[in-house]
Order: structure tokens, then C-alpha cells, then sequence
């Protein structure tokens, strides 16, 4: 397990047989099952889409014109670093990686309703990009790359004409 000993649905667990467990009787050993509890997301439906929240978390920006004449193309979430991050709907993954510095890791998916949604400031990313996905997928991990000094996800929903406010889609 890595530092945080949190395990996701999806992660896979290698436990190693060595020299010392391989003869050994398991007769006394009780089986024990771990069961992840998983939500139902909440969802909104029409008939051109039905998103649901990449993750859950107190909101710390807005969309829109912040003070100093800056300008959010999405909403920021604050959220654990390593908390699973979810594709909002089925799509592709048009860009998985590194390139733009101040978004850090940053995944974009095409969905099938021609809107794209974006996911930045990731810990890690858990897709490729000519991936499919579906909605739900744990597409990526919560972290601070990029310029952001505490966990969190920034998030954009965009169309042909361009960024879209993401609290008039999610439920």
C-alpha cells in the first residue's frame, strides 16, 4: 500500500507469497473481505446529458470574473489529496498529461454530446489519452500540481463556443 493506506475501488492489491508463508497451514486463518462502500451518484438527466459530480467537496471559486480582473473558466473543489476523481459522464480522453504549468495534471474528455470537460490540479492520472470512459470511472487522484498551494480540483465543462458554468449542468 502506498503512504496514505487508503485503497479505491479499482486499485489492485499484490500480496506477495515468500518463503516464510508458502508451507504454512491455513486452516486458523478467518477470510476476511473488504467491501467498498460506493454511493449512488446523484444525477441529472435530459436528453442531451446526464453529469454527476467528479468529486465531493466544499466549493472555494466560482465561475466567472474574480477579483483583480481574473477570470475562472470553471469551479474549484476543495477536496482530499488521493480522493478518486470521476469522469461526469462517458467520453474519450482527448489529453492526459503535463504540458500547460499552471493547471498541473490536467485530463480532458470529449463526451458524446460534443462538450469536453476538464480536470486539473490531479495527484494522479489514472487514464491515457484514446481511452474510454465511462461516467463514473475513477479517471484520476486529488492533489495541488500546478499552481495551487492545497488539494483540490479544478473543473470545467466547455462546448464549440466555450467554457460553460459548471453549476447550471451538475446536479
Amino acid at each position: 500500500l502506498k503512504n496514505n493506506f487508503k485503497i479505491y475501488e479499482g486499485d489492485k492489491l499484490f500480496i506477495p507469497i515468500g518463503k516464510t508463508n508458502l508451507n504454512s497451514k491455513c486452516d486458523n486463518i478467518n477470510k476476511t473481505v473488504a467491501r467498498i462502500k460506493t454511493e449512488k451518484p446523484k444525477v441529472l438527466s435530459n436528453e442531451k446529458y446526464s453529469y454527476m459530480w467528479p468529486v465531493k467537496g466544499k466549493i472555494l471559486s466560482k465561475f466567472g470574473l474574480l477579483a483583480k480582473g481574473l477570470r475562472n473558466d470553471g469551479i474549484n473543489i476543495s477536496a482530499d489529496k488521493g480522493k478518486p476523481v470521476l469522469a461526469i459522464e462517458s467520453g474519450k480522453i482527448v489529453y492526459a498529461g503535463n504540458e500547460i504549468q499552471a493547471f498541473g495534471n490536467l485530463i480532458l474528455i470529449k463526451h458524446y454530446n460534443n462538450k469536453t470537460s476538464a480536470y486539473a490540479h490531479l495527484d494522479r492520472i489514472n487514464v491515457k489519452k484514446g481511452e474510454l470512459v465511462n461516467k463514473g470511472h475513477i479517471i484520476a487522484l486529488v492533489g495541488n500540481s500546478g499552481k495551487v498551494s492545497i488539494p483540490q480540483l479544478h473543473f470545467e465543462i466547455r462546448d464549440k463556443n466555450g467554457p460553460l458554468d459548471p453549476l447550471k449542468y451538475l446536479p
